[in-house]
């Protein structure tokens, strides 16, 4: 004899399905919502792509094996289908290519260990450490806030200024040895930008 049993929530949706043969009970797990981000990256060269959230919903796959194994399903529809909805929906901006000059000499020596880029919000976008910014990195065009992390190379000294120059807008400030520095309201709206680090005496 063959009975079955479902459990759904309040909404209608099937949750765990039992059947019941001979005694003997069959449980089905289904998945939990997945979400991941993807970066569009088919734009034209000089473009830079938009960042698109895609999500695979709760209740998509099914197992009879666990839990782990319908959202290990899931994980990987959301990892073979990501990438394309963000090519499809995602839109391509402008970019600021930015480069790096470090000339800080000791012992007013300093660089950035890191830059984090955020919007307007305070979230942050982008997190690059010094050979990144060496080798050149790009961003899209906007307005941000950004987060220097700059140790101090001797005791007692530091670096003296860090300008961020382009041809929509020039920012600078100094430092003093304290270990984190924003700049809040940069427009970075040019092709491209320098960031510059320099010692005092």
């Amino acid at each position: 004899m063959v009975s079955f049993s479902e459990i759904s929530n309040r909404n209608g949706d099937l949750l765990k399905n039992y059947t019941y043969n001979q005694g003997t009970a069959n449980t089905y797990y289904y998945n939990t919502a997945k979400t991941g981000t993807f970066t569009k990256n088919n734009c034209s060269s000089g473009l830079m792509g938009s960042t698109v959230s895609y999500t695979v919903p709760a209740n998509s796959f099914g197992s009879t094996t666990s839990q782990a194994a319908a959202d290990a399903l899931a994980m990987a529809a959301l990892t073979a289908h990501g990438q394309a909805h963000a090519n499809a929906t995602g839109v391509c901006t402008a970019g600021v290519a930015i480069s790096y000059q470090n000339d800080t000499f000791a012992p007013f020596d300093g660089y950035i260990s890191q830059l984090q880029v955020k919007n307007e919000s305070g979230t942050v976008l982008y997190t690059f450490n010094e050979a990144q910014l060496t080798a050149g990195v790009s961003i899209p065009q906007g307005t941000y806030t950004l987060s220097f992390i700059i140790p101090v190379g001797t005791s007692g000294h530091s670096w003296g200024t860090c300008s961020i120059v382009s041809a929509s807008g020039y920012n600078e400030f100094y430092g003093i040895g304290a270990p984190v520095y924003n700049i809040s309201g940069v427009v970075m709206t040019a092709s491209t930008a320098l960031i510059y680090l320099n010692s005092y005496m």
